[in-house]
């Protein structure tokens, strides 16, 4: 059962988004890691979760696997 915002009526799980900000500087050794867990731990909440990887100055493939994992890259 889904927990309801009282003074606004609504469903609280369809609502809220999540969002994961993941600064990076050449973290491929890393990033895969991360972002599987937080694909594991956000499963039931597909819908509601947006990943976004901070890109700052990154000459490894840092970016083309945080790409790979449909996220949200920003470049610095």
């Amino acid at each position: 059962m889904a927990e309801t915002n009282e003074s606004l009526g609504s469903d609280l799980q369809k609502d809220v988004k999540f969002s994961v900000i993941i600064p990076t500087h050449n973290e491929e050794k890393y990033i895969r890691k991360c972002l599987d867990s937080i694909t594991k731990v956000s499963e039931a909440y597909k819908k509601q979760t947006e990943v976004i990887v901070v890109l700052n100055r990154c000459t490894d493939k840092t970016e083309e696997i945080a790409k790979s994992y449909k996220c949200i890259t920003l470049k610095n």
